[in-house]
């Protein structure tokens, strides 16, 4: 079997993994899966091999699932983005509350 193959394999194995928890993944398997994905992916670039047509059917495979990876990944990102929106406004809430003025003047009320 060429290396190039086997390569793609292992690709569609770590895709399958990723995919079939994806509902439940996190941003750090995502991450892992990413990193693992990036070396295969530059294995592959390194052969340079031609592809064959199982390979082929391999890769259309893969770029299937990872539109669903992708958005995914999505999703998560607008999470975040929305948790640190949260928490820049609660900064800016707290802020407005909390005393700007030097703590060594007082005020005395006067009864008239």
């Amino acid at each position: 079997m060429p290396e190039s193959t086997e390569l793609l394999q292992l690709l569609l194995q770590l895709s399958l993994e990723i995919a079939g928890d994806l509902k439940d993944a996190t941003f750090e398997e995502l991450e892992q899966f990413v990193e693992k994905r990036e070396a295969v992916l530059t294995a592959l670039q390194r052969k340079g091999a031609e592809f064959s047509l199982a390979d082929r059917k391999l890769i259309q495979s893969i770029v299937e699932m990872d539109s669903q990876i992708a958005q995914r990944m999505q999703s998560l990102q607008e999470e975040a983005s929305a948790e640190l929106s949260k928490v820049r406004g609660s900064r800016v809430h707290r802020n407005a509350y909390e005393s700007s003025y030097n703590g060594e003047s007082l005020f005395f009320d006067q009864k008239k």
